[in-house]
């Protein structure tokens, strides 16, 4: 969401669109990070032998699935995924 700015002061228009830019690369980051993370685990998987479609037919319901993409200072993405049963058991 945006906020609303109302002001004659072209230094106050352009501080206030530079911090909405920087929020928008931010989230935007996140996005193709979270999918750069999920296509690697796929192609992974596929060089191993592992039929995504097959299995992905076969999904069990009850299962939550969660996933964390985090940069570290070597400029590595970390990506972190998490099954978990809705009963909160862990797999």
């Amino acid at each position: 969401m945006i906020d609303i700015i109302q002001t004659d002061n072209h230094e106050d228009l352009h501080g206030f669109l530079v911090k909405h830019n920087f929020a928008n690369l931010k989230d935007h980051n996140e996005i193709v990070r979270a999918y750069n993370g999920l296509a690697e685990m796929g192609r992974y998987a596929e060089e191993i032998g592992v039929d995504i479609k097959k299995h992905r037919a076969q999904l069990p319901e009850g299962y939550e699935f969660s996933q964390k993409h985090t940069l570290m200072e070597s400029g590595k993405v970390k990506h972190s995924y998490k099954l978990k049963k809705k009963n909160g058991k862990d797999h």
